[in-house]
C-alpha cells in the first residue's frame, strides 16, 4: 500500500512539473513490463525444476510452518520421509485440499527435498501461460505509447 501511495505522489509531482501523460504512461508500462518479465522468469524456472522430478504417491502429513517462513506449508509423507510442498499452502479451502492422510499423486525432487502437488502444478502452468500473455499485452501497449510519443 505504501508503494502505491509513493507512486501516486511521484506521478502527481511529475504532472505538476510538466511531464507529459504519455511519458508517465510509458514509464508505468515499462515498470509493469519488467515486473511481468520477472514473473515469467520465475515460472520458467519453476517449470524447469518441475521437469527434473519423478512421479510418486504420498499422503498428506499436515500443515506446518517452515523454519524460515511464517506461513504454513503442506507436508507430504513419501515412504518413510516427509517432504515440504514447493509452494506455501493455499489460504482458502485448506481443510479440503490438505486432509491429513489423503493419498495424492506427487512429483518429487529428492535432492531438494520438495514435492509438487496438483495445486503447485496448476500454479506453475497457469502462471506461465498468464504471465506470458500479460507480457505480450504490456509490450504491445508500451510500443503503442512509445510510437505516440515519437509521433508528437
Amino acid at each position: 500500500m505504501e508503494i502505491l501511495i509513493i507512486a501516486v505522489v511521484i506521478i502527481v509531482l511529475a504532472l505538476i512539473m510538466g511531464v507529459s501523460v504519455e511519458l508517465i504512461t510509458a514509464v508505468v508500462l515499462g515498470i509493469a513490463g519488467l515486473l511481468t518479465l520477472l514473473m515469467l522468469v520465475f515460472f520458467i524456472y519453476s517449470f524447469a525444476r518441475l521437469l527434473r522430478t519423478k512421479g510418486c504417491e504420498g499422503t498428506v502429513a499436515g500443515l506446518r510452518e517452515h523454519e524460515r517462513y511464517k506461513y504454513p506449508w503442506a507436508w507430504y509423507r513419501v515412504g518413510e520421509k516427509e517432504y515440504r510442498n514447493v509452494f506455501p499452502s493455499e489460504v482458502i479451502l485448506r481443510d479440503r485440499l490438505y486432509p491429513e492422510g489423503k493419498l495424492c499423486r506427487l512429483r518429487i525432487n529428492e535432492k531438494q527435498g520438495v514435492v509438487y502437488d496438483r495445486n503447485a502444478l496448476l500454479c506453475i502452468v497457469i502462471g506461465l501461460a498468464l504471465s506470458a500473455i500479460l507480457l505480450v499485452t504490456v509490450a504491445d501497449q508500451l510500443t503503442s505509447v512509445i510510437q505516440l510519443i515519437i509521433d508528437n
